[in-house]
């Protein structure tokens, strides 16, 4: 049965761990023919990742067996062929905070359940407009932004140092406080390690 490559269910709805939080970050995801590359539910940050896949869907936050809770979705570049981002609840349901901000997505359906006022958004084919090689090969593909197009949608990113890392990019590099977009820090030309299947080597020691 087809699965997404990352599924993450809910903490218990009530009680310890309630509020614990999901935080997923500064991973590659890559292709996935019939689920989307990332699901899941409850609390989550999702913050600092790559997706790719150009047969379906991106990151989708959505009810599984619980339901959709407080959503922090920033610094991500996703490429994808269906939806980029999507975050859905039950309309019953309780209204958390949800945030989505600071993301690059090149998709049919770049984002659904958010504003994309804060992202910057294009289609699918759009993306070679705006990074340095989203289409090479795997060890060749490069993500970083490519030019001012992408700086002039860049936003401070001290709101989001409450969460491990977020100062920093995919990359291990960047300062809280600076202008971001997308997974890369904007000065960001070539990449520290280019995306492959292979766990990505440790940033060097700071």
């Amino acid at each position: 049965m087809p699965r997404p490559n990352v599924l993450v269910g809910h903490w218990p709805l009530s009680g310890p761990g309630s509020d614990d939080m999901y935080l997923v970050y500064d991973n590659f995801f890559y292709q996935n023919p019939h689920e989307s590359l990332f699901q899941g539910e409850g609390n989550i940050a999702l913050y600092n990742n790559l997706f790719v896949n150009h047969f379906g869907d991106g990151a989708r936050i959505q009810p599984h067996h619980g339901t959709t809770r407080t959503i922090s979705v920033f610094y991500n570049t996703v490429i994808a062929k269906g939806s980029g981002i999507t975050i859905l609840r039950r309309w019953q349901d309780p209204v958390y905070q949800q945030l989505v901000s600071g993301n690059i997505i090149f998709a049919l359906s770049p984002l659904r359940g958010a504003s994309t006022e804060s992202n910057l958004t294009g289609g699918f084919d759009e993306a070679r407009n705006h990074l340095a090689r989203p289409f090479a090969p795997l060890g060749e593909m490069n993500l970083a932004s490519a030019g001012i197009k992408v700086r002039k949608h860049a936003g401070n990113s001290a709101r989001f140092a409450i969460y491990p890392d977020a100062g920093m990019d995919f990359d291990g590099g960047g300062l809280i406080g600076a202008d971001r977009i997308g997974a890369y820090s904007l000065d960001k030309d070539q990449p520290r390690w280019l995306p492959a299947l292979e766990i990505k080597p440790a940033p060097p020691a700071r």
